[in-house]
């Protein structure tokens, strides 16, 4: 999913961004539960990488609007 949603337009990421916030078992599930994967690689293993911050920042306009 990743690869195929990321290679299209940055609504296309907020749209399955989204999707996977509705699998939330509560408000109280942070970012951590809902985007583990995404969220770790993000955060910390890409957390320098100039390459990726467009996504960095899709995923915090996302929790901040969430």
């Amino acid at each position: 999913m990743g690869f195929e949603v990321a290679s299209q337009r940055k609504e296309a990421i907020r749209d399955a961004l989204r999707r996977l916030q509705k699998l939330a078992d509560g408000p109280q599930d942070g970012p951590k539960k809902i985007f583990p994967l995404l969220y770790d690689r993000l955060s910390h293993d890409y957390r320098d990488d100039p390459t990726f911050e467009a996504f960095r920042r899709i995923l915090r306009d996302h929790m901040m609007e969430t």
